[in-house]
């Protein structure tokens, strides 16, 4: 079960997902974590389409229609966003902002954002998902 915290315009999960969800949702061979426990935040991802993978991967688990097309070409990974999707996806940066308050934070990792996505993904960045109302 995945513990949530619901706002007006949004429900966001309420800690960093797990390893043990992550690999339940898209497979043992995605976790690139350094430090293995399926209790801990993963980390560590190589590549920004495995977020979108996990993010659609668990919108589809629910029912829901996926928020992410992404595709790879000789010159990197892209991806679209469907505004009018009711699945689930990364937060933005801005409502990182707005709700961390409610958040259980970890300090010993950072948080990656859909915004984030253009970047590489950094050693222990963790992060949290959501579904807009």
């Amino acid at each position: 079960m995945i513990e949530v915290i619901t706002f007006p315009n949004i429900v966001i999960t309420k800690k960093l997902i797990s390893q043990g969800l992550f690999k339940q949702v898209i497979g043992s061979l995605h976790n690139h974590s350094i430090y293995k426990d399926d209790s801990l935040p993963v980390h560590n991802i190589l590549d920004n389409s495995e977020y979108i993978l996990f993010c659609n991967k668990l919108s589809e688990i629910y029912g829901l229609q996926p928020v992410y097309e992404a595709w790879k070409n000789e010159t990197g990974m892209y991806y679209d966003k469907n505004t009018s999707a009711n699945g689930i996806r990364l937060l933005t940066s801005a409502e990182w902002l707005q709700y961390k308050d409610h958040f259980e934070l970890h300090n010993d990792y950072s948080e990656r954002c859909e915004d984030d996505l253009i970047g590489n993904p950094l050693l222990l960045t963790g992060f949290r998902v959501c579904q807009s109302k």
